[in-house]
């Protein structure tokens, strides 16, 4: 919480590190919990301003190329919390297309916390942006 409250100082002015996380699966659990933490608490119009990169690192590591289920469930978790604010992403169909493909891949994973995770996400995207899920809704998510 105290990254949180650094970050709510620090992301307006433009004084935030990159989100870009290492190969360490320690160092990449805690930036995807920490991004959580900060995507939780944090007002979404300031967030906006680094909504692609919070995005990108959350996406990485919810993806199922990933080798750490840990990895993946802090990148569940931390999808959660940012999915308010990332309606521009939604937006365009080829990033909205990737974001549901890897969240839909999460749904299979081998580890029942990520496979939950993953199904609150479904829930909580269909909620937020229902006009732009009914193509997923017929496609993909009665298979899932």
């Amino acid at each position: 919480k105290v990254v949180s409250a650094i970050a709510a100082v620090e992301l307006p002015v433009g004084q935030w590190p990159d989100f870009n996380t290492s190969d360490d699966t320690n160092l990449k659990i805690a930036t995807l919990q920490a991004i959580g933490y900060i995507c939780e608490t944090i007002k979404p119009e300031v967030l906006a301003l680094r909504s692609n990169e919070i995005l990108t690192a959350v996406i990485h590591g919810a993806h199922k190329e990933e080798p750490s289920s840990e990895v993946q469930l802090a990148a569940v978790h931390a999808l959660f919390n940012s999915l308010e604010f990332v309606r521009d992403n939604f937006d365009r169909e080829g990033e909205r297309n990737y974001i549901m493909q890897v969240i839909c891949e999460a749904t299979q994973n081998p580890s029942v916390s990520v496979q939950v995770g993953a199904f609150r996400r479904l829930v909580k995207i269909v909620a937020l942006y229902y006009d732009k899920t009914a193509f997923y809704m017929e496609q993909a998510l009665f298979g899932v």
